[in-house]
């Protein structure tokens, strides 16, 4: 959890109802997800919220019912996030590679002087 609205969001998801900015900002420091070093959490909580709202209109995941109280737009779907993992890059040298060639990579391993070298004749796996 990083931001004050992505806290929001999975309080309010699990409680299944609206609530007070003072009430998700209690919810958050007790549960330990909202580390803040600010002497008004639930002012900052209110006014992410509120912005969010304004800035946004009908696409924001957050309503307003009422006076600092808010619930989830129900016409917004919020997909999951995933975390996707890079794969690493195995680099080899392919097969039309004169053998003059590949002495001058080895050579320049760490300098990329031969460009047509590095972007012609390496292929990724």
């Amino acid at each position: 959890m990083n931001s004050f609205k992505d806290i929001a969001y999975t309080i309010l998801k699990e409680a299944g109802k609206p609530l007070h900015s003072k009430e998700i900002t209690k919810i958050a420091l007790d549960r330990g997800w909202l580390k803040t070093a600010g002497k008004t959490p639930e002012a900052t909580m209110n006014a992410q919220l509120v912005v969010d709202i304004n800035s946004k209109k009908e696409k924001s995941r957050f309503v307003k019912t009422g006076p600092s109280i808010f619930g989830l737009n129900e016409n917004i779907v919020v997909p999951e996030k995933v975390e996707v993992k890079k794969a690493e890059k195995i680099w080899t040298i392919s097969k039309d590679v004169s053998t003059k060639q590949k002495r001058r990579y080895r050579r320049s391993k760490n300098c990329r002087t031969y460009h047509t070298l590095w972007r012609y004749n390496f292929i990724l796996l």
